[in-house]
């Protein structure tokens, strides 16, 4: 989530409540996501333009890979 947003996150439940979240389309995290019944996904081609979105306010959360995890 943006800094600022005062969105918090503990569980996937929470998760759930967001308006929008960003995926990498056809990613292991989007499929993950979408097994679990998450409807307000928002799948993009590359992870620069969910950055883009993230600070524009077009999605709230973000799925992304930490390097080297």
């Amino acid at each position: 989530a943006k800094k600022g947003s005062g969105i918090t996150i503990n569980s996937l439940e929470d998760a759930k409540k967001v308006k929008r979240i960003g995926t990498l389309r056809d990613d292991t995290r989007e499929r993950l996501l979408k097994r679990q019944g998450f409807t307000n996904l928002e799948p993009v081609s590359d992870e620069q333009m969910n950055a883009r979105k993230l600070v524009l306010g077009r999605i709230d959360l973000w799925t992304y890979k930490i390097p080297g995890l």
